[in-house]
């Protein structure tokens, strides 16, 4: 496999590993309270709708990342 597919592999793979956290982060706003005992946001969820910022900007650069290696590829 040539070492772009590679890349473009790997691009897909964090970009719905990425997606999919997002819509688990917004869905379940509670969960780091739920998981681990711990109120870093004193039980409001504030932290927890933060979260899904930082997971939707990645899974669209990978995907913008994917999709300019696919026009490149013959």
């Amino acid at each position: 496999m040539p070492p772009q597919a590679r890349r473009a592999r790997l691009r897909l793979i964090l970009a719905v590993v990425s997606a999919t956290l997002m819509f688990v982060a917004a869905l379940l706003p509670t969960w780091i309270e739920e998981f681990t005992t711990l109120e870093p946001d004193r039980g409001t969820g504030a932290l927890e709708w933060l979260l899904p910022l930082p997971l939707a900007a990645a899974a669209l650069t990978l995907g913008a990342l994917i999709h300019r290696t696919g026009r490149r590829t013959p």
